[in-house]
């Protein structure tokens, strides 16, 4: 899990957010490891505002041994990724 901490929802003020996970089995690697797409976003609970979705390719495997493909990412970039868009608002520079 991402350590970036959220702001509060612009829209209620709500401080206790959840990072969601929503997840679409693409197929498999040649060395049989499945490969899923992964779409995170943070959402409000309180007034159900949604930030932006973040999504990309995640291999099954909880560590991999060598470097990831190019095309690959894991959880935990992606949810910085959701964290940093929900973070960024309209008045930053």
């Amino acid at each position: 899990m991402s350590d970036t901490k959220l702001k509060p929802c612009p829209f209620c003020g709500y401080n206790k957010l959840k990072i969601d996970r929503k997840r679409k089995r693409e197929g498999y690697t040649g060395l049989d490891d499945i490969v899923y797409y992964d779409t995170y976003s943070v959402r409000c609970p309180k007034c159900f505002s949604r930030g932006g979705a973040v999504g990309g390719r995640v291999l099954s495997r909880i560590s991999y041994d060598g470097e990831l493909p190019e095309w690959a990412t894991t959880a935990d970039e992606l949810q910085a990724k959701a964290a940093r868009a929900w973070n960024r608002r309209a008045n930053n520079d």
